[in-house]
C-alpha cells in the first residue's frame, strides 16, 4: 500500500458492509445506486451496440446482456473487494472498442457456409477467453504486488492507443448508427439527407454534451443530458406522429427485446459452435485488451485518488478487478474495471459506502432478467451520441490538450499511432507502438549515463597507506589507472557506451594511457546477455592495446552471468575482486612492482621516512627514545574497539589494518599501514574511545607511545614532543589536502 501523502488519508483496508449501511446515508445511498445503475445499463447497452453491429447486429439483444452480465460481476467485485468504499466499477469504453475490431474481424474471417449462429458464438467465445484472461493477468499483478509494472509502459504510447479508442470509438459509433463505415467512398451517401437523419443528431448532442461537460463539473450532468436526449427524440417523433412501432421498424429504436432473453450461460451445445482458430487468430489484439486494461485500472485508480482525496492500494484493486473479470468471464461478459463517472457521482453525492455498488448491480440484474421491453424502446441515437461523446473525448485529449502537454516527439509519437490506427488498422497500431516503446527505452536508456562516477589512481586511492615514496609515485603514475563506477541496469546499448568510452580515454592524447582499467559494478542492478558480449570485445581490444581490465564487487546474480557468458574464465583478459578497494591495491602493486623493476627504490628505513616527511631530523632522535619497541605477530590486535584512546604506534615494518567488524561476523577495511606510518594519533589527541580495530596482517615492529609518556615528554624533553606535534600535524594536512583534491574532482564531474 501506497503511503499517505499530504491532504490525504490513507485507504481503508476493510469495511464491512453493516459499517458503510448507515440510515441516516439511506437516502443517498439508494439515489446513488439507482443512477449509477441506470447509467451502467446505458452505457452497456452502447457498448454492445457498438460490438454487435454490421453482420451481427440482429444478436445486439444478446450483446446488451453479455455487456450488463459483465458489468454486474465487475461492478459487484470492485464494490466488495476493492480498497475504496463507494468505487463503482463496470464495462469499459476501450476494450468494449478494441473487442469492436476483434468481432469485425471474426464475422470477415468465418467461412462463407458459416452461420449467423456460427459466428455470434464466435465473438462470444473471444469475448469470454479476453475476460477470463484479462482477469487472470490483473489477478497475477495484484497477487504478486506488481502494480507499479504498468507505470513502465511509456505514456506517448498510452496516449497513442487511447487516442486510437478514440478514433474507434467514433467511426463505429456512426457505423453503428447510419449503417456505414467511414470510409472514403462511403462519404457521399453519409452526407445525402436520408443518412443525415441518422448521424447528424446524434453528432450534434454528442458535441453540445462534450462542450457542456467541459464547462459544468457535476456527477448528474451526463444522466441529464442522456434524459434529455431521449426526451427530444421522442419529441420530435411526437411532432411527426411517428409511432413506436414506426420507429422500431425504421431502425431507430434498439428492439425488439423480449423480457428474459438477453442473457443465458453458454452451453456445451452453443461452445460446439465456436470456431476456435479464428479466435486464435485474435491474440494480439485480445492482448491489447489486457493491457489496455491494466493501463485503465492504474489510471482511473489515479483519477479516484484525486477525486475521494486518499491512497488507493492499487494492488488490491487489481485483484478485485481480476476477480471480477474472471468471474464475469465464465459468463461471457464484457471486460469491465473502476469507473471515474459514476464513482465521483457517488462521492458527490456524499454516499461512500460498499452498497451503493451492490445495489446498483442488483438492480442491473433486475434489469437484465425483466428489462428486454424496456430497453427495447432506448433510441439508438442516443446510445451511438454516448459513443460519439466518449470518441470525441478521447480525440480531444490526446490531440488538442496533448499539444501543450507533451514534448514534439511525444505529440509526434500519439498521431503517428492513431493515424495507422485510422488508415491502416489497430492491430497494426499496436504493434507499432510496442515497438515505438522498445525503440524508447532503448534510445532514451542509451542516453543516460550509467557510469556514475569517472576517477583515476591519481585521486582514487586504495585504503593502504602507502610510504610517502609510494605516494609521490602512484601520484605521477595514477592516470594508468581508470576507474570507472557504473550504475543501473547494463544493455548492449549502455556496454558499447562504456567501450567507447575506455577506448577514447586510450586514444586521448591529453593523458597517459591506461595500463589498467577497473569497472566497478557494486551499484549496478542487472546485465543482459549482449552487454556480457560487449564485455568481451572490450576484453579483446583491450589485450590489443596491452590495457589490463578488473570487474569489482559484481552482486552474485551478476557473477554468474559473467561466469556463464565465459568472461571471468581464466585467460579472458579480465581481473575480478570482490571490492573496488582490493582492485584499486592490486592494480597500485602493479604500478610499484614496475617502477621497482625500472629501478626506483621504494625501501626507506624508519628515520629516512619521517625525516623526508618532516622536511628534517630535528627531535626525531629524542623522539624515538621516548617510544617503547614493540614486535607482534600476524593476527596480533594492537587496538580493539571501545578501548580507551591513550597510546599510538609508529610503524616500523610490517603491516596494520585498520577495520569494523558487522554484525554477521564480516570485516570492512579502512585502512591498511605500512612502514612510516602513525596508527591511532586522531584518538590520541582528541581522547575518548576507539572506534575501530587494528590488527597487525604480518609479523610487525612498531614503536608504542603513551598519553603518560608524552605528558611527560613535553615537560622533560620539549624538542621531542615538538617533533612529535609536527609530524602528527603534517600528516593531517596531507590527508585533508587528499580529500579536497578528491571532493573537488568530484565537482567538476
Amino acid at each position: 500500500m501506497t503511503s499517505p501523502t499530504p491532504g490525504r488519508s490513507a485507504a481503508p483496508q476493510s469495511s464491512s458492509l453493516a459499517e458503510g449501511f448507515q440510515p441516516g446515508r439511506l437516502i443517498p445511498i439508494i439515489t446513488s445506486g439507482l443512477v449509477v445503475a441506470i447509467f451502467e445499463v446505458i452505457v452497456a447497452a452502447s457498448m454492445a451496440a457498438l460490438v454487435f453491429s454490421g453482420d451481427l447486429a440482429g444478436y445486439v439483444a444478446s450483446g446488451i446482456g453479455l455487456a450488463l452480465f459483465g458489468g454486474i460481476v465487475t461492478g459487484a467485485a470492485v464494490a466488495l473487494l476493492g480498497s475504496l468504499p463507494g468505487t463503482v466499477g463496470g464495462v469499459q469504453d476501450a476494450p468494449a472498442a478494441i473487442m469492436a475490431v476483434i468481432a469485425a474481424a471474426i464475422a470477415a474471417s468465418m467461412p462463407s457456409a458459416a452461420t449467423g449462429d456460427e459466428i455470434f458464438m464466435t465473438v462470444v467465445a473471444a469475448i469470454a477467453i479476453t475476460a477470463m484472461l484479462t482477469g487472470v493477468c490483473l489477478l497475477g499483478l495484484g497477487y504478486f504486488r506488481l502494480g507499479n509494472l504498468v507505470r513502465f509502459l511509456p505514456y506517448p504510447v498510452v496516449g497513442g492507443f487511447l487516442a486510437g479508442t478514440g478514433w474507434l470509438l467514433f467511426s463505429g459509433a456512426m457505423a453503428m448508427i447510419s449503417g456505414l463505415t467511414l470510409a472514403p467512398s462511403n462519404l457521399p451517401t453519409l452526407f445525402e439527407p436520408a443518412a443525415l437523419l441518422t448521424w447528424l443528431p446524434a453528432l450534434i448532442w454528442a458535441i453540445v454534451a462534450f462542450m457542456a461537460m467541459r464547462r459544468f463539473n457535476h456527477p448528474l450532468l451526463l444522466p441529464g443530458l442522456i434524459v434529455i436526449g431521449i426526451i427530444l427524440f421522442y419529441g420530435v417523433a411526437w411532432l411527426g406522429n411517428t409511432s413506436v412501432e414506426q420507429l422500431s421498424d425504421q431502425g431507430y429504436l434498439l428492439g425488439p427485446i423480449p423480457d428474459g432473453q438477453m442473457w443465458h450461460l453458454p452451453s456445451v451445445s452453443d461452445l460446439k459452435l465456436v470456431n476456435w482458430p479464428v479466435v486464435l487468430n485474435q491474440a494480439l489484439s485480445i492482448a491489447t485488451i489486457i493491457i489496455l486494461s491494466m493501463v485503465g485500472v492504474l489510471l482511473n485508480a489515479s483519477g479516484l485518488e484525486v477525486t475521494f482525496r486518499k491512497d488507493m492500494d492499487l494492488n488490491r484493486e487489481l485483484r478485485a478487478t481480476g476477480i471480477g473479470n474472471l468471474l464475469a468471464g465464465v459468463g461471457a461478459g464484457f471486460v469491465g474495471f473502476q469507473q471515474l463517472s459514476g464513482s465521483a457521482l457517488v462521492f458527490g453525492l456524499k454516499a461512500t459506502s460498499r452498497w451503493v455498488g451492490l445495489l446498483a448491480a442488483g438492480i442491473c440484474a433486475i434489469f437484465l432478467i425483466f428489462g428486454g421491453s424496456t430497453l427495447s424502446l432506448f433510441p439508438k441515437g442516443v446510445l451511438g451520441g454516448l459513443l460519439l461523446l466518449v470518441g470525441l473525448s478521447f480525440l480531444y485529449e490526446w490531440l488538442v490538450e496533448s499539444w501543450t502537454r507533451l514534448p514534439r516527439q511525444d505529440y509526434a509519437i500519439v498521431v503517428i499511432i492513431l493515424l495507422t490506427t485510422a488508415v491502416v488498422g489497430f492491430l497494426q497500431a499496436v504493434v507499432l507502438g510496442l515497438l515505438i516503446a522498445i525503440i524508447l527505452f532503448v534510445v532514451s536508456y542509451s542516453w543516460s549515463d550509467v557510469v556514475r562516477a569517472e576517477q583515476t589512481g591519481a585521486i582514487y586511492h586504495s585504503r593502504v597507506s602507502r610510504s610517502r615514496r609510494q605516494r609521490q609515485l602512484l601520484d605521477q603514475e595514477g592516470e594508468q589507472l581508470y576507474i570507472l563506477q557504473l550504475q543501473g541496469f547494463v544493455f548492449f546499448g549502455t556496454a558499447n557506451g562504456i567501450n567507447n568510452r575506455i577506448l577514447q580515454r586510450h586514444d586521448d592524447p591529453a593523458f597517459p594511457g591506461p595500463r589498467f582499467v577497473i569497472l566497478d559494478f557494486k551499484r549496478v542492478t542487472g546485465l543482459d546477455s549482449t552487454a556480457s558480449l560487449s564485455f568481451t570485445r572490450l576484453a579483446q581490444s583491450a589485450g590489443a592495446r596491452n590495457i589490463r581490465l578488473a570487474i569489482s564487487s559484481p552482486s552474485s546474480t551478476i557473477w554468474r552471468q559473467l561466469l556463464q557468458a565465459g568472461l571471468c574464465d581464466p585467460g579472458d583478459g579480465f581481473q575480478v575482486f570482490s571490492t573496488l578497494d582490493k582492485g584499486a591495491e592490486w592494480c597500485e602493486n602493479r604500478l610499484l612492482e614496475a617502477s621497482e623493476t625500472a629501478g626506483q627504490t621504494m625501501d626507506q628505513s624508519l628515520p629516512e621516512q619521517l625525516a623526508e616527511i618532516m622536511g628534517d631530523s630535528a627531535g626525531l632522535t629524542e623522539l624515538m627514545n621516548h617510544m617503547e619497541k614493540l614486535e607482534v605477530d600476524a593476527g596480533y590486535r594492537l587496538i580493539a574497539k571501545g578501548d580507551p584512546a591513550d597510546t599510538l604506534y609508529v610503524i616500523v615494518s610490517g603491516r596494520v589494518t585498520a577495520q569494523l567488524t558487522q554484525e554477521n561476523g564480516e570485516s570492512i577495511r579502512l585502512e591498511s599501514m605500512g612502514s612510516g606510518h602513525v596508527v591511532g594519533e586522531i584518538g590520541f589527541y582528541l581522547g575518548g574511545q576507539r572506534t575501530a580495530d587494528v590488527i597487525a596482517d604480518e609479523p610487525s615492529v612498531l614503536y608504542r607511545l603513551s598519553l603518560a609518556e608524552l605528558q611527560e615528554m613535553q615537560t622533560s624533553d620539549p624538542d621531542a614532543a615538538s617533533a612529535l606535534h609536527r609530524l602528527i600535524a603534517i600528516l593531517l594536512a596531507e590527508r585533508v589536502s587528499h580529500l579536497t583534491t578528491v571532493v573537488e574532482a568530484e565537482d567538476r564531474r
